[in-house]
C-alpha cells in the first residue's frame, strides 16, 4: 500500500502549517513544499471544506491552521483526500470478483483494511511535529 501523491501533500501542508502558525500564502505554500499549484488548490480545498484548515480571501489571504489541526489523524486525512481506504474492490462490492462467496481472500483482506485504519487513526500531525510546536492538549 503506499499514499498517493495528494495526501502526502496534505500531510505536508498540515505539518507546514503547524509549524508556521501565521497565514501563508498559496504560492508561498506551493513553492516552500514543491507541490505543484493546481494540486495544491484542489487539496486546500479538501481540507478547508472539512474544517481542518481556514482560508482567508483578500488582499492578505491566504491559509492557515485551524485550532483543532493537530488533533487531526491520518487516517482523517487520507478519507477527505482519496476517500475510504480500500485494499479492494470486493471488500465494497462482491459482484466484482467471479470467486465464490466463501472467497477467504475478502476476509483477509477486510481484517487488514481494519487494522491498518486502526493504525493510521492512531497517529496525528501533532506526532509529527518538532516538539516546539505542539502545544499542551
Amino acid at each position: 500500500m503506499k499514499l498517493t501523491k495528494s495526501t502526502d501533500y496534505a500531510l505536508r501542508v498540515l505539518i507546514y502549517l503547524e509549524s508556521n502558525q501565521q497565514i501563508v500564502t498559496m504560492r508561498e505554500l506551493s513553492s516552500q513544499l514543491f507541490i505543484p499549484y493546481d494540486n495544491l488548490t484542489k487539496i486546500i480545498q479538501k481540507l478547508s471544506k472539512a474544517g481542518i484548515i481556514q482560508t482567508i480571501k483578500g488582499k492578505n489571504g491566504g491559509v492557515k491552521r485551524n485550532s483543532k489541526s493537530q488533533q487531526v489523524n491520518f487516517y482523517d486525512v487520507i478519507g477527505i483526500i482519496d476517500g475510504p481506504t480500500r485494499l479492494s474492490p470486493c471488500i465494497a462490492d462482491p459482484t466484482v470478483c467471479g470467486l465464490s462467496c466463501n472467497c477467504r481472500l475478502k476476509q483477509v483482506l477486510g481484517e487488514l483494511e481494519v487494522q491498518i485504519n486502526a493504525l493510521f487513526s492512531q497517529f496525528t500531525i501533532k506526532d509529527v511535529l518538532p516538539n516546539e510546536y505542539t502545544e499542551t492538549v
